[in-house]
C-alpha cells in the first residue's frame, strides 16, 4: 500500500530507476513517451502550474545550441497569470535549460522531446496530448502519429506523477511538487554557453 501523499520530497534515484523499469518512463511506448517528455520538462524548468501545463503549446519549445556546440532545450517567454515574468520564471529566476546528454542518447531529455513533438497530432495546438493505446493492435510503433486529436486536462496533468508512482509501486505517492523539491534540491538549471554535459543526478543505464 502506498504510503501518505507527500507534497514536498523529492524523487531519489532508486525512484526514478523504478520508474523506468516499470515502463512509466522511457521512449517506447506513447503513454510512456508523453510521460517522460512531462516529466523532463517539470525537472528542468519547474512548471508546476496546472493552468500553464495545460495551455502549453508546441511553440513554447525553443531549441538552440551551446557555445560548445551541444543542443538545448529552454522555453519561450510568454506571460502568464500566475508567472507574469513569462513561462522561465521561477522560484531562483534561473534561465534553465535542458541540454543533450551525448553519452546516454537513450535517456537524453532533448532527443525524448523531439521524439515527442514529433510523434504529436498535428490538429491540436495543445503540448501534451492523450496517448493511443498501445496494448491494442490499432497501435504501431512504426506509426507516424502516437497521439490522440484530444489535449490532455488540468487534473490529468496534476496527478500525472501520482498515477505514475502507483503504476510503478512506488512506497510514496509523488506529486508534481515532489518534481518541484528534485529540482531544486539538485539543480538542473544552466546557460546557453556556460554548459559541457548536462548530467542527471540519478544513474544513467
Amino acid at each position: 500500500m502506498l504510503s501518505s501523499t507527500k507534497h514536498k520530497q523529492a524523487l531519489e534515484r532508486e525512484d526514478v530507476e523504478q520508474l523506468f523499469t516499470a515502463k512509466q518512463l522511457g521512449n517506447d511506448t506513447p503513454e510512456s513517451l508523453v510521460q517522460t517528455a512531462w516529466f523532463y520538462l517539470m525537472l528542468y524548468f519547474g512548471r508546476r502550474g496546472r493552468e500553464n501545463q495545460r495551455n502549453m503549446v508546441k511553440e513554447d519549445i525553443v531549441f538552440g545550441k551551446t557555445a560548445n556546440g551541444l543542443e538545448y532545450i529552454a522555453l519561450r517567454e510568454r506571460a502568464t497569470k500566475n508567472h507574469p515574468g513569462g513561462l522561465r520564471d521561477n522560484e531562483d529566476n534561473s534561465q534553465a535549460i535542458m541540454c543533450e546528454w551525448p553519452d546516454n542518447p537513450e535517456r537524453c531529455p532533448v532527443r525524448c522531446i523531439k521524439k515527442y513533438l514529433q510523434k504529436r497530432n498535428p490538429n491540436r495546438p495543445a503540448l501534451w496530448q492523450k496517448p493511443r493505446n498501445y496494448s491494442t493492435g490499432k497501435f504501431n510503433e512504426s506509426d507516424a502519429v502516437w497521439f490522440c486529436n484530444v489535449p490532455l486536462g488540468k487534473n490529468t496533468l496534476d496527478n500525472l506523477l501520482g498515477r505514475m508512482s502507483k503504476k510503478a509501486g512506488l512506497s510514496t505517492h509523488f506529486t508534481s511538487h515532489c518534481i518541484q523539491a528534485t529540482s531544486v534540491n539538485h539543480p538542473q538549471s544552466s546557460r546557453p554557453g556556460e554548459f559541457e554535459s548536462k548530467k542527471c543526478y540519478w544513474p544513467q543505464k
